[in-house]
């Protein structure tokens, strides 16, 4: 019977069984890797046991006939654990989360015009053997290569969530009662609260200018009480809205004690992954930009900044490296950290990577300051591996870092020592619809800074600007920066120049890796705007 004939009007059930599968191999992703750490939590290997019993029963009420199987298979084995006749072990969790692969290519199968064989059978005779009591195959060379580590490591790897995140049998919180509400409705309520917003701003300036006009009128000190009374509500509701759209960071987070455990057999190394923030919440729309940026930096971070064991004990440090993914908000920003404890970025090597590779010159190389240097690695092109491999090598992951981050306008900065380990920080707006701005006055003319990308505000004078060739450079402390007058920019007729004694202001702004300063005459104080297309 073809597929589109077992599942004639079962749309609605076929919805529900992917979205419920599908959350539940996420979880027993997660779960896996917990339970290799803690091999001897009953719970939380009953809990995986009913995530397979789940999607056993489900798929065989649909006459899903291979994934039915393929799944009581995995449930077979995990019974075997919990009755104790089978004991946990790095072997048996390989396995168990190539299963979770296996039903990931069943479930996105589902559906298709054209449904792709999926070959289960070498897995499915991996977990016969491992039933059996025999050893995996292809994995024997594997096995004795664990072996011969024992006695330099206590275990091959230790990728758990952060000891602040509750374990399974701990007690769970009380789940509030939710609804599902289509993505489509919350970005037209948004999009109308946008345009409540703008006329709000209308409707302030309008009642200042009134007020100026008017003061001791009794008509405008109540429209003034209005007029605050209307943007405490337009803010509630904006928020409101803007929370309704939110998801909580936890739901890309979750996928990289997998990611992380999985890079270290393969690369032989050890290392404890610490979450922190998981219920940090976010923007799905920047979510789900976020996601592949994230992936890039906790690969490159296996991959290329913590050593191996063997080197790391060398170094005096303890042969088990830490990697530490960290979430926040502080004000209307998340900010996103990746740390690790590895060998740290080396600015002069950067540079002769670049050259290298033809990316710059050695007479530019010369110039580079130390964080210009550190940016570099963000060069489309740009690697320090000696060899292509399947994590690393080929320059296009932190290029993708770059590019993301700027479709969000967000900003990078990179913390390194060498020998102690890197900081990569993201900070990001909280939703890209509704922004805050900061108004500054540049040759009489108004414009509008998003304030997720302003790093300092400040006055400067004359003496601290340089021309350097065609251009000009603003030095701030120990720092230069490329300095932009937006009045040649935009061909003012009137210029941004220091007059009777009055000023100069600049903006740092940034944007990804970049810095640059803007020159202005005044700052006009912090307002909301609503980020619209202009359309055909």
């Amino acid at each position: 019977m073809a597929e589109e004939e077992l599942f004639d009007g079962m749309e609605e059930i076929i919805e529900e069984f992917m979205r419920e599968s599908g959350e539940i191999v996420e979880k027993l992703d997660e779960d896996l890797v917990t339970l290799e750490e803690k091999p001897d939590d009953l719970e939380l290997l009953n809990q995986i046991f009913r995530g397979f019993h789940t999607i056993k029963g489900s798929s065989s009420f649909l006459g899903l006939a291979e994934l039915t199987d393929f799944s009581h298979l995995a449930e077979e084995m995990l019974n075997k654990l919990r009755k104790k006749e089978m004991q946990v072990n790095p072997e048996i969790i390989d396995v168990l989360l190539e299963s979770i692969d296996k039903i990931k290519l069943f479930l996105a199968n589902i559906g298709k015009e054209k449904p792709e064989k999926i070959d289960v059978s070498s897995t499915g005779k991996k977990i016969k053997e491992l039933i059996e009591g025999k050893p995996v195959g292809q994995d024997k060379d594997k096995v004795k290569a664990k072996e011969e580590r024992k006695p330099e490591r206590e275990k091959t790897i230790s990728a758990a969530k952060s000891s602040s995140q509750p374990t399974v049998s701990q007690k769970k919180k009380e789940i509030a009662p939710t609804i599902r509400v289509e993505v489509e409705r919350l970005d037209n309520l948004l999009n109308l609260v946008g345009e409540l917003v703008l006329e709000r701003n209308r409707f302030f300036q309008l009642t200042r200018g009134l007020r100026e006009r008017f003061e001791a009128d009794p008509l405008t000190e109540e429209l003034s009480s209005i007029s605050a009374q209307l943007d405490l509500l337009t803010t509630d509701l904006h928020l409101g809205v803007m929370k309704a759209r939110m998801l909580p960071v936890g739901n890309v987070f979750k996928r990289f004690p997998r990611q992380v455990r999985d890079l270290c057999r393969e690369k032989g190394k050890d290392i404890d992954l610490q979450i922190s923030g998981e219920e940090t919440e976010l923007d799905k729309s920047i979510l789900e930009l976020i996601s592949d940026p994230l992936v890039h930096l906790i690969r490159n971070a296996v991959d290329h900044g913590i050593e191996l064991p063997e080197e790391r004990k060398r170094l005096g440090k303890r042969p088990g490296g830490t990697l530490e993914l960290r979430a926040y908000h502080q004000g209307n920003y998340i900010h996103l950290e990746v740390s690790d404890d590895g060998k740290g970025m080396d600015h002069g090597l950067i540079k002769r990577k670049a050259v290298d590779k033809e990316l710059i010159t050695s007479r530019e190389a010369e110039r580079l300051s130390r964080r210009e240097a550190l940016n570099l690695i963000f060069t489309a092109g740009f690697s320090t591996a000696e060899v292509v491999t399947d994590v690393s090598g080929r320059g296009v992951g932190m290029d993708v870092v770059k590019t993301n981050i700027e479709k969000l306008n967000g900003m990078i900065d990179i913390e390194t020592e060498v020998g102690k380990g890197t900081t990569i920080s993201i900070k990001l707006p909280l939703t890209l619809v509704i922004v805050q701005v900061l108004l500054v006055e540049v040759a009489e003319e108004f414009f509008a800074i998003p304030l997720s990308s302003v790093v300092k505000t400040l006055g400067i004078s004359p003496e601290q600007i340089y021309p350097v060739g065609k251009k000009e450079v603003i030095r701030i402390q120990e720092t230069i920066l490329p300095l932009v007058r937006l009045d040649q920019i935009f061909n003012s007729h009137s210029r941004v120049t220091e007059e009777n004694g009055s000023r100069l202001y600049a903006v740092v702004v940034g944007l990804a890796e970049r810095r640059i300063a803007l020159l202005v005459n005044s700052f006009l104080g912090k307002q909301e705007v609503v980020i619209k297309s202009l359309g055909d």
